[in-house]
């Protein structure tokens, strides 16, 4: 669902909430994710969330000058936020977008390994198990082609 914020500003909702919409992706741990679209000179964008909430942004469009959180954004870029307070700010003088995830820490451990991220490193070594015997799809899902 898409939501117009300020003047130039619209937001898709995908996860989360933002002015009374609800995304319609529905997260185990709360969480948000929203695509933020500020297309015109002076648009902005603001949003607040909870304090002890990780966030960060992925930049994958921008024209002219921009911020974000108080830094200069760049395209293709990560921008991890510091948990310096609950208010993200974001505005431009011609165009920024960017997709906005946030969510409650789940305070577990985390193991990385190639493209799988899991608790232990015996997780890890399950899953490429999994990879190689073709058992991480559920044969009960629909594949699209």
């Amino acid at each position: 669902a898409e939501v117009s914020g300020s003047p130039g500003c619209s937001v898709r909702v995908l996860s989360g909430e933002y002015g009374g919409v609800k995304g319609p992706i529905k997260l185990i741990n709360p969480g948000l994710l929203f695509d933020v679209r500020l297309d015109s000179k002076g648009s902005s964008f603001e949003y607040s969330f909870p304090e002890d909430w990780n966030a960060f942004a992925y930049v994958y469009e921008q024209e002219g000058v921009g911020e974000l959180a108080g830094e200069t954004p760049k395209v293709r870029h990560s921008h991890i936020f510091d948990n310096a307070g609950p208010l993200l700010k974001a505005k431009a003088d011609m165009k920024l977008r960017f997709l906005l995830f946030a969510g409650k820490p789940i305070n577990e451990p985390i193991v990385q390994y190639g493209p799988f991220v899991m608790n232990t490193e015996e997780e890890i070594d399950q899953a490429f198990m999994d990879f190689r015997g073709g058992k991480l799809q559920d044969p009960d899902v629909e594949v699209l082609n």
